[in-house]
C-alpha cells in the first residue's frame, strides 16, 4: 500500500468553491494540491504537466462534460463537482473511463442534507408518485432549474 499523496487538480480554483476545495486539499493528509487552473490555463497541457492522478472540476453548469473528457484525456480520474452533466454525458465520461481503465465520478452535489433529502424524495414517491420539486435561487443562477434538481427528479 502507497504511502504517497493523491496528487489532485483543481480546475474552477479562483472560484468559491474551488477556493474552498483548494484549502481543504492544502491542510488534508493524502492529498496533494498539484494544480490550480481557472479558464486562462490550456486545460489539457496543465493536466498533463501538473502530475496529478485525480481532476476535480468546480467550474460552472455546462462545463463538467468537457472537463472530464479532457482529464480522462490526459489519464487523469475526474470528479465532476459541478452541475449540468447529463445522463447520456455520464454515460459516455463511463464508456471513456472504463476503456481506460480509470474510475470517477459525476457529483451534481456535494451535501450530505441534499443526499439524504433526495434519497427521502425516492421512498416518498413510492407512496406519493405525483410530486413536484420547488426551487428557488439567485437570479444569476447558470443552471434553472438545477443539476441537483434535474438529478433528485431523474430519481
Amino acid at each position: 500500500m502507497s504511502t504517497r499523496p493523491l496528487g489532485v487538480a483543481v480546475i474552477g480554483a479562483g472560484g468559491r468553491m474551488g477556493r474552498f476545495a483548494c484549502e481543504l486539499l492544502r491542510g488534508a493528509g493524502g492529498f496533494e494540491l498539484v494544480g490550480e487552473f481557472g479558464r486562462e490555463h490550456a486545460l489539457a497541457s496543465a493536466l498533463r504537466e501538473c502530475g496529478a492522478e485525480l481532476a476535480l472540476d468546480l467550474t460552472v453548469a455546462g462545463l463538467g462534460f468537457e472537463h472530464g473528457r479532457i482529464a480522462l484525456e490526459c489519464g487523469l480520474r475526474p470528479v465532476i463537482g459541478t452541475s449540468g452533466v447529463t445522463r447520456a454525458e455520464s454515460a459516455r465520461l463511463d464508456e471513456l473511463a472504463r476503456a481506460r481503465h480509470l474510475g470517477g465520478l459525476v457529483v451534481p452535489n456535494f451535501s450530505l442534507g441534499m443526499l439524504m433529502l433526495q434519497r427521502a424524495a425516492e421512498e416518498l414517491v413510492r407512496r406519493f408518485p405525483d410530486v413536484a420539486i420547488v426551487e428557488l435561487h439567485h437570479e444569476k443562477k447558470k443552471d434553472a432549474p438545477s443539476g441537483t434538481a434535474r438529478d433528485t427528479a431523474e430519481r
